[in-house]
């Protein structure tokens, strides 16, 4: 049995696998970057749970965490880079093999890191997903 999380995860991952123009852009994307990877890149933050059980049904709300990072670029290959994964995502009908995917939303932010040369993009998806 595949976790609904996991599930999710690999359908964002191959969403943007499948955006050829998208993945141009991209050096690569990791669940942990190697240590010499060349940006921009992404990788998979922090995942988060909240159960949502109604007597019918098991479900729940799944947030997951994506992160650009783009180092001595104009802050803009951030931003453009986000919003292009945003659009993928938000709102979209996408599917899950196990699970069932209710309504999808995504929402992004960028910042500097402390470093002073990274863009770190930060994209928070939270998705209802039915467990099967």
């Amino acid at each position: 049995m595949v976790a609904p999380i996991t599930e999710l995860r690999g359908l964002v991952r191959d969403t943007v696998l499948d955006d050829a123009t998208l993945f141009a852009l991209l050096t690569g994307f990791y669940d942990d970057a190697p240590k010499d990877v060349v940006s921009p890149y992404v990788t998979f933050g922090p995942s988060d749970f909240n159960p949502f059980d109604p007597t019918c049904i098991t479900a729940g709300d799944h947030s997951l965490q994506i992160d650009v990072w783009s180092k001595n670029k104009p802050r803009k290959q951030c931003e453009d880079i986000c919003h292009a994964i945003k659009k993928l995502v938000h709102l979209q009908t996408l599917n899950l093999t196990v699970h069932a995917l209710g309504k999808i939303t995504a929402s992004s932010r960028v910042i500097r890191d402390p470093d002073g040369i990274t863009n770190h993009g930060i994209i928070s998806i939270q998705a209802l997903i039915e467990e099967r």
